[in-house]
């Protein structure tokens, strides 16, 4: 078979996985939101020849998954329907939503009132009676594809010290896989609202070892998973804590709400100020590279109303994580800080 039909083979494969699975959960006629963020994600793919690297991480997780193997992925990835449709990642990047295990309704938050799926009120099915599903994360696709569509794929894997096909080892799912067989629990079941382990976090970021992370941690107290998300963002960059938002929210000039953590934090600011999104997503590019913002650029955000304290924190970022690379950081972590509070003498054996 020669390279092009070789590429339109790869292609066909990876478009049938994922609309075969966003039809399971979704129905077979999809709703326009995911129909077109399919497409978007699978044009950029196709033309940019990324569907190899896509297929070999399905068959990498899907193998692992089918070893009984936890999975940690990360990076840029979980800003991919495509990838979620495929099981690379778990996390879903749509808008806040409810969908029907059974019947396949679905019902999506598109007006800002709710962050993340995991935060919408218990429903059931106003069609067919059964308890609805919570998910969606809320990361715009321009995130993953970037201005042209055309940015490469950022796809991190990560299994347990124990297994070792071409994947890279981790010892955080090392962990998780000693836990998961001491205490008959699967770490994916464990729910990311547990007040118990939320309170775990509120004392200085006992899970992680950074001491930019003990700091936050103690400052905020996280008290809800959104939180932790947010703070695992401070911790992830460069530039972006220490001598920048830490001063700001000390001084009173912006909230925890407002703060710079993630690149999806400088869309939705500005956004809120009335920016038009292709300058918008131009500024995030440029900040979360270190590159600041040009000083004609900063005279139309303020025009806009964008205040200096924006401004001048974008200008101190050196690098800037993305929402979908915290999240993951913080499931992992909340996962482990689950163990650790409810099975503290396993926790310390598996340790």
């Amino acid at each position: 078979m020669n390279q092009s039909k070789k590429c339109e083979k790869t292609n066909e494969i990876i478009s049938q996985l994922s609309y075969k699975r966003a039809q399971e959960l979704y129905g077979e006629r999809l709703p326009d939101i995911v129909q077109t963020r399919l497409d978007q994600e699978l044009t950029s793919i196709t033309k940019n020849d990324f569907s190899d690297l896509y297929l070999l991480s399905y068959n990498l997780v899907k193998r692992a998954n089918e070893d009984g193997e936890p999975v940690y992925t990360h990076g840029l990835v979980g800003a991919s329907l495509v990838a979620n449709m495929l099981g690379i990642t778990e996390i879903n990047p749509l808008p806040p939503h409810w969908r029907c295990p059974k019947c396949h309704y679905s019902k999506f938050i598109t007006d800002g009132s709710c962050e993340v799926g995991l935060y919408l009120q218990d429903n059931n099915c106003p069609k067919c009676g059964e308890p609805l599903i919570k998910d969606g994360h809320n990361i715009p696709s321009v995130v993953l594809l970037g201005r042209d569509g055309n940015k490469f794929p950022d796809i991190k894997i990560e299994v347990s010290e124990r297994y070792h096909p071409v994947i890279l080892n981790n010892y955080g799912m090392t962990l998780l896989k000693k836990l998961e067989e001491l205490t008959n629990v699967s770490y994916r079941q464990i729910p990311l609202d547990d007040s118990k382990t939320l309170s775990g976090f509120q004392y200085g970021g006992e899970f992680d070892d950074s001491d930019v992370s003990k700091d936050v941690f103690k400052l905020f107290k996280p008290k809800k998973f959104a939180d932790i998300v947010k703070l695992f963002g401070f911790c992830h960059g460069a530039g972006v804590w220490k001598d920048n938002m830490e001063l700001l929210i000390r001084d009173g000039k912006c909230g925890l709400d407002d703060a710079i953590s993630v690149r999806e934090d400088i869309l939705a600011y500005l956004e809120q100020k009335g920016v038009d999104l292709e300058l918008s997503v131009k500024v995030m590019e440029y900040v979360r590279k270190g590159k600041g913002i040009k000083k004609e650029v900063a005279e139309l955000l303020k025009s806009k109303g964008v205040p200096e304290w924006f401004i001048e924190s974008c200008n101190k970022i050196r690098y800037l994580c993305s929402r979908a690379h915290a999240l993951s950081s913080a499931m992992m972590a909340y996962r482990l800080a689950y163990y650790k509070v409810h099975y503290p003498e396993v926790y310390r054996l598996g340790y």
